[in-house]
């Protein structure tokens, strides 16, 4: 009872850490595509995320040019101009590390994220007890387009590479709204289970409760008087008041 609700409140304490902490990314926001999803994640008792990204096309020597939607071939041509260095064409698909209060909350996430197309997602445990499902995908795209300046491909071939990830991205858009559907279906479903599991326990506690008043109105008194004292009869509920305390010593 104790260990499980340490484990609880440190995962709470680590969710209200992250959520109310900055934004250390470049853009310093969610990602428009992933608003609501993490939105949704975040309102869960169980899960939170720890880092997002809704999938992004980028030209990367010194973040030339970095998109998150479709991207212009003008955009791509324009961003290669009077550039220095060795400039790389990346199409990036979401990914999102999300934190779950225990092992089977994580694993029933990978299956969702799974099933939605993110087949290279996993899950890790951390040394301090994190447990973290990073949902992921393979469907990346990373070209070589520069060398020390000099720009390597031809505007024909930057026009493909720029269709190409295009592509992908309305391909990435898709599994998002996959994965959003699925998870709320998952979440639908455990809302469900746990509404059913509280209907069953207050239907036991109230069988419990009307045979608990019906053994002790058929069982003699507990006493602790002697002969010809006045009789103190002990209350049932004093009894099992010193059964249930919990140690509510602050977690660190």
């Amino acid at each position: 009872m104790e260990a499980t609700t340490n484990v609880a409140s440190i995962f709470d304490k680590q969710k209200y850490a992250c959520l109310q902490g900055v934004d250390f990314s470049r853009k310093g926001s969610i990602d428009i595509a992933i608003a609501d999803l993490v939105t949704t994640i975040n309102k869960q008792n169980h899960l939170f995320t720890t880092s997002s990204c809704s999938g992004r096309i980028i030209v990367f020597e010194n973040w030339l040019f970095t998109s998150h939607e479709a991207a212009s071939l003008d955009n791509v041509i324009g961003c290669l101009q009077n550039h220095e260095g060795n400039a790389v064409f990346k199409f990036e698909p979401m990914i999102l590390h999300i934190q779950s209060r225990s092992l089977q909350d994580a694993q029933k996430l990978l299956h969702c994220a799974v099933a939605s197309g993110f087949r290279n997602s996993g899950i890790s445990i951390g040394n301090r007890g994190k447990i973290i499902t990073a949902v992921r995908s393979t469907h990346s795209l990373e070209v070589p387009l520069s060398h020390e300046g000099t720009l390597m491909v031809t505007d024909k071939y930057l026009k493909f590479l720029t269709n190409v990830a295009n592509d992908k991205m309305a391909e990435n858009i898709q599994r998002i709204s996959r994965f959003s559907q699925n998870l709320r279906d998952l979440l639908n479903e455990k809302d469900t289970e746990s509404s059913s599991q509280s209907a069953n326990k207050s239907l036991m506690k109230r069988s419990t409760d009307q045979s608990d008043r019906s053994t002790v109105k058929k069982s003699p008194k507990l006493s602790s008087s002697s002969e010809g004292e006045e009789d103190k009869s002990i209350d049932p509920s004093d009894v099992l008041s010193d059964c249930f305390l919990l140690d509510d010593t602050e977690i660190t």
